[in-house]
């Protein structure tokens, strides 16, 4: 969409997880886009029953308080679902990839994830024209033991936590306070940073948050009384 003349997050990416209070187990983003435009949209985990009416409704309020207007009719949403080490991958002749072999569930990132599945799949595809056996026993085990498997399945255990139906109270903190996390998901999204290769840190920050949680969640909760009163 046309970005607001003076939108004030003018070359920010903004993951806003204030809808969760409404049910929503994802959330809105911002992101900029060239030509002056904004890319934006909701993200939601189906731990918790939403339509689609119900999320265009909840995103267009969220866009409200950035000054940003949506018309209803202007959203386009579609299932998909996350990546799974479980689920075959491979078959006589098929290889998966993208969403059809599962995207980040944590994120709802597809096209990146797409992209580094292929090299995986290219690589078994040489492998299988060459040994010329094309059954792909492989490749699920492949591409989880890839970089893009092992960051999609840390994804998927991450989303089971902050997504879960009555628990993210207890481990959105964790996303907003903890400072080391912060630093290793940004430098993630920045692509500096393989977070399955620090899992000693993250085995840390999840240690600490269980140590500080009630003060997080204090702090937590005066942000959503806040944002409550906004409303």
């Amino acid at each position: 969409i046309p970005a607001p003349h003076g939108w004030d997050c003018q070359g920010e990416m903004v993951y806003d997880f204030s809808p969760m209070r409404s049910g929503v187990r994802g959330y809105v983003w911002l992101f900029p886009a060239p030509g002056g435009r904004l890319n934006v949209g909701i993200m939601h985990h189906p731990t918790v029953s939403l339509g689609g009416t119900d999320l265009v409704g909840i995103l267009v309020r969220t866009l409200r308080g950035y000054d940003v207007s949506l018309r209803p009719g202007d959203v386009r949403g579609w299932p998909a679902w996350g990546y799974s080490a479980s689920r075959p991958l491979g078959a006589p002749h098929v290889v998966l990839v993208g969403d059809a072999a599962g995207i980040d569930a944590l994120t709802g990132e597809g096209i990146a994830v797409a992209m580094q599945q292929g090299a995986v799949a290219a690589d078994c595809l040489l492998a299988a024209i060459k040994a010329d056996d094309l059954s792909f026993r492989g490749y699920r085990r492949a591409l989880r033991r890839a970089t893009v498997g092992r960051e999609l399945w840390l994804d998927g255990f991450l989303a089971r936590l902050l997504y879960s139906a009555n628990g993210w109270r207890r481990w959105l903190p964790l996303m907003l306070y903890d400072e080391e996390m912060l630093e290793l998901y940004a430098q993630r999204v920045g692509g500096g940073l393989i977070l399955a290769d620090h899992k000693w840190r993250l085995v840390s920050a999840l240690a600490r948050h269980l140590r500080e949680w009630r003060t997080r969640r204090r702090r937590l909760a005066n942000l959503d009384d806040s944002i409550g009163a906004g409303n």
